[in-house]
Formats: structure tokens, sequence, C-alpha cells
């Protein structure tokens, strides 16, 4: 039986924005990785995605007023 780790082949599909794809990206790292260093790589990637949503909602400006 052969316990070198293998990568998991999962297919991405692009989300259209160029940040995004590039920190989902980095998740493709993980399989040249030792697991030791995932970690690491989830932190970036969920630090980065936190920041595209960030500026999201920056750029669309406050909500509207709610109608009561």
């Amino acid at each position: 039986m052969d316990d070198a780790p293998r990568p998991l082949g999962v297919v991405r599909v692009e989300s259209g924005d160029g940040r995004v794809d590039g920190l989902l990206g980095r998740l493709a790292d993980l399989d040249e990785l030792p697991v030791a260093e995932h970690q690491g790589v989830y932190e970036e990637t969920h630090e980065g995605l936190r920041a595209v949503l960030t500026a999201l909602d920056v750029a669309q400006g406050p909500p509207p007023p709610s109608v009561r």
C-alpha cells in the first residue's frame, strides 16, 4: 500500500475576479507543500478573501435605509 500523499484533484472554477482567483489558486500549492505548511496557506487565503469582501463592501457604500 502506497502511503505517499496524492493530489486531491479538485477542479476549481474561475470566479471572474482576479483577486479571488489568485487567492484560490494558491490552494493548488498545497499538493506540493508539507502538511505542516498547509495551515499557513489556509490562513493567508482566508485573510485575503476577507480583505476582498471588505473592499467590495466599502466600494458599494452603506446600505440604503430600511423601510418600515
